[in-house]
C-alpha cells in the first residue's frame, strides 16, 4: 500500500496534515474497530457511489474528564474507563468523505470480574464528518492509511449509576490509523508519512491491538466539552 510518500504527503490538504503529526497529544480516548460490515452503494452517477459501513468499536477513555472522572478511576484502581461505540458512515468514493453518526457508552466492570467491562454508566451520541481521502484516493496512486473525523457529541449518566445526573457534550476531533503492511513485513500504523519509512514514522501493531488475531483500525479521539453542547 505504501510506496514513496515524501513528495505526495507534502501536498495533502490541511485536514490531513493534522492527522499526520504522530500520536495526538490531546487525545483522551482510543478505540479499535472490532467489527465492520460494509456495502458498496451505486448512485445515479459515478460521483454518487458510496461505501456504506457499520462498525463496532471498543477502547478506553482517559480519566480526568466528566465522562471518566478521576474519583471514579481512583475507586476502580485504574487510570481509564472502558468505552464502546456503534457507528454508521457513508463515504463517497469520489471524495473519500461523508457523514457519520453513532452511539457510544462508557462502561465499568459489572457482575463478572473476568470478562470485559459491560456495565453502562454513561450513554452518548455523536455525529460528524469523516475524511478518508488519503486512504481512498491517495496521491499519484499511493494510498496513505490515515483519515480524520470532526463532529459533535452529547452524553448523560445512566439512572442509578455512579454518574447519574451528568449531562454534557461538545465537539470532537480524531484521527483514523488504518493498519498496513509495514516495511518490516508486519502490520503497522502510520504516524508520519512525511518521514516514512524513517524512524518513528510508523508503529508496529501490538498484540493488544488485535481482534481475534486480526489488526484493527485505530481511532484516536479528543472529546472537548462545552462549546454549545447538544441536548441528548
Amino acid at each position: 500500500m505504501i510506496r514513496s510518500l515524501a513528495v505526495g504527503a507534502l501536498l495533502l490538504s490541511g485536514a490531513v496534515v493534522l492527522a499526520t503529526t504522530g500520536i495526538a497529544s490531546a487525545q483522551n480516548a482510543v478505540l479499535y474497530e472490532v467489527t465492520e460490515a460494509m456495502k458498496l452503494k451505486k448512485g445515479h452517477s459515478e460521483s454518487a457511489q458510496a461505501r456504506v459501513a457499520t462498525a463496532a468499536l471498543m477502547g478506553w477513555v482517559q480519566g480526568g474528564s466528566s465522562l471518566c472522572p478521576a474519583w471514579l478511576t481512583a475507586a476502580m484502581n485504574s487510570s481509564t474507563c472502558a468505552i464502546s461505540a456503534v457507528a454508521q458512515d457513508s463515504i463517497k468514493l469520489a471524495t473519500g468523505q461523508g457523514p457519520v453518526h453513532g452511539k457510544f457508552a462508557v462502561t465499568m466492570q459489572g457482575d463478572n470480574p473476568v470478562d470485559g467491562p459491560e456495565l453502562v454508566i454513561v450513554e452518548g451520541s455523536l455525529s460528524g464528518r469523516i475524511d478518508l481521502s488519503p486512504a481512498v484516493l491517495g496521491w499519484n496512486g499511493t494510498q496513505i492509511p490515515l483519515g480524520t473525523i470532526t463532529g459533535r457529541w452529547s452524553a448523560r449518566g445512566t439512572r442509578g449509576g455512579p454518574l447519574e445526573g451528568l449531562r454534557t457534550g461538545g465537539t470532537l476531533t480524531g484521527t483514523f490509523r488504518l493498519p498496513f503492511l509495514g516495511p518490516e513485513g508486519g502490520a503497522a500504523y502510520m504516524l508520519n508519512p512525511f518521514a516514512y519509512p524513517g524512524p518513528r514514522s510508523y508503529a508496529a501493531v501490538e498484540p493488544r491491538e488485535l481482534s481475534l488475531g486480526v489488526p484493527t483500525v485505530r481511532l484516536e479521539l479528543s472529546f472537548v466539552e462545552g462549546a454549545g453542547a447538544d441536548d441528548d
